[in-house]
């Protein structure tokens, strides 16, 4: 019996069991993976403080996104939601780009995504304006055999060199128009001019010899700039952003006319 006993195992206290599983755990696969688990949501906790509306940084994203939007925007858009809106944006790109690795480089690539010149254009040419609505509508123009857009230039009652411009994808039914005025158009859009003060009178902003214009008013398809924040799926729709929301510039270099702007089947 007493040889035996001593060939047994000595038993492990709890304490001392607990110690051994422990070091053993602790050289596992499994922690390697729990660790990596932690390290991940510590950053994306970290990512989400600093997004907060009252982190330091949401705060400059809140003041810059502000100084960039139009002047009259806080009339006709809740300026906190859009905000909140961009931030949510940008947090949950961030948050899916694998933020344990380069983190800084991502964040320097997600800015420049914002602030491209290619993104958000200085100056929109209204040639490329017009013809990104003849692109859009083309298809439907060729189904329908439309030969050319119906078009409402009016600048006669402007003053101060504004003007207006009514666009309806439709074309004319025979000699009888489809719409009565440039606001029933599917495209209507209000331009005012941009001006420089020199000394005490005010002279007109050009580019390219040019007259440079604010969009300040309009609706496209029924829906009213600024009453409603939508994607730009098109490139005329993403034109029309820039111009309103963006701070980009209409430059005036072709005039809209029905019979320059024909769709391409009437073309060939």
């Amino acid at each position: 019996m007493t040889d035996q006993n001593n060939n047994q195992q000595p038993e492990l206290t709890l304490s001392a069991l607990l110690t051994q599983r422990c070091v053993n755990f602790s050289t596992s696969d499994k922690a390697v993976e729990i660790i990596d688990q932690g390290i991940e949501k510590m950053f994306k906790d970290l990512v989400s403080d600093a997004f907060r509306s009252y982190g330091d940084f949401g705060k400059l994203l809140n003041e810059a996104f502000k100084a960039a939007l139009p002047t009259n925007i806080s009339e006709v858009v809740d300026l906190a939601g859009y905000n909140s809106l961009v931030i949510n944006s940008v947090r949950e790109q961030w948050a899916n780009s694998g933020i344990q690795s380069d983190m800084q480089q991502r964040v320097l690539d997600l800015v420049k995504e914002f602030t491209t010149d290619e993104a958000i254009p200085k100056f929109i040419m209204a040639s490329d304006l017009w013809r990104a609505f003849i692109e859009e509508n083309s298809e439907l123009a060729a189904e329908e055999q439309w030969e050319r857009p119906q078009v409402m230039y009016n600048d006669s009652d402007c003053v101060d060199g504004y003007f207006s411009v009514g666009l309806h994808a439709a074309s004319e039914d025979g000699y009888r128009s489809k719409v009565e005025s440039a606001h029933r158009c599917d495209v209507y859009l209000a331009f005012s001019p941009k001006k420089d003060r020199v000394g005490r009178t005010e002279q007109p902003i050009t580019h390219e010899g040019h007259p440079v214009y604010d969009l300040y008013h309009g609706h496209v398809d029924g829906g009213v700039l600024g009453k409603k924040l939508s994607k730009a799926y098109s490139h005329f729709d993403k034109l029309i952003a820039a111009l309103y929301y963006g701070g980009s510039f209409l430059v005036m270099d072709q005039i809209p006319d029905a019979y320059e702007m024909t769709y391409p089947h009437y073309d060939d």
